[in-house]
Parts: C-alpha cells; structure tokens; sequence
C-alpha cells in the first residue's frame, strides 16, 4: 500500500477519509510490525501535509444543520474508538520493545489528531459534542487528569490544617 503523491485529497469526502485512516491503522492482520509502521507513519506524514483538506472535509459541515453536523462527527468518534481498542489490542501483542514504542507513538499520533478535529469542531459549534459521546481515548486522556486533579485537591487539603471548631460554627 503506497501512498500515491498525486492523490487529490481535496475531493475527499469524510468518509474517504475515514475509510482511509481505519484501512491504515485497524489492518485485518497485523502480522508484519516493521512494514506497518512504514505504512502508518507514510501516512502520517501524508495527513500532517495534506492536513487543511482533512479539517476542512470536517469542518465544512460543522457549520451546515445540527443534525448533519452530528452525522459527520459520530463516525469520526467510531473511528477513532476503533483506533484506540486496535491499539490496547496490538498492545497485548509480543513486539519487540523498541518497536513496541514506535507503534504505540504513532498511534497516539493518529488519535491526538482526531481529538484535536473534535476540538476545532467544538469551538465552532459548543453543543454539538456536548449531544456526542466522548471518544474512548478522550475518556482516558480525561481519567488521568481527573485522578490527577483528585490527587492535587486531596494533598492541598491534607496539608491545610481546618480547625473543625470553627468549621462547625461557620455552618
């Protein structure tokens, strides 16, 4: 699978896109590590290039009837829950360490430009994603932060001392 320099990205609709970023990052097999890689950062390299058509397949539609909007962004969230689970797959699979990381890099590549899409979306129409689901690799991103954020209010408490007195008598 190479990726021909003079496709014309432009005419891509989002669900060439989409069919295209699956077809890279969620093979049927995944049996060949090194030749995929090469694929997958090809294609990286390919999207981050032609990026401004890929945003703008999204974009555009933002800006048309809610329900279209919705219609575009729920297969863009599918997909990049399909890249994520492929990846805790392929995580499960015995890869040499140093390739390991390589695959693991370039999937988190993938998914942090889907979610900055979703992003960029947002901002043009706030209640859109509010109606959608989160991704699965948004959700994960977002656990850590909370139990981070939890961890941080747990050890400024812990370290202010509260008179329970007062408190009693403030309430």
């Amino acid at each position: 699978m190479q990726f021909a320099k003079e496709i014309i990205y432009s005419h891509w609709s989002t669900s060439e896109w989409l069919f295209k970023i699956e077809e890279v990052f969620c093979p049927l097999e995944y049996s060949d590590h090194k030749n995929m890689i090469v694929i997958q950062t090809e294609f990286l390299e390919l999207l981050k290039t032609k990026m401004i058509y890929f945003l703008s397949s999204f974009t555009e539609i933002i800006g048309t009837t809610t329900k279209r909007a919705k219609t575009a962004m729920s297969p863009l969230i599918l997909t990049s829950d399909k890249i994520y689970s492929y990846l805790i797959t392929i995580s499960k699979i015995k890869i040499r360490i140093e390739k390991s990381l390589q695959v693991r890099n370039l999937y988190l590549q993938i998914l942090s430009i889907i979610e900055s899409l979703l992003d960029d979306c947002e901002k043009l129409n706030e209640k859109l994603l509010r109606e959608l689901s989160l991704t699965r690799y948004a959700s994960f991103v977002g656990k850590g932060i909370f139990k981070n954020n939890v961890e941080i209010v747990r050890s400024r408490l812990k370290n202010t001392s509260l008179d329970e007195k007062r408190l009693k008598k403030e309430n």
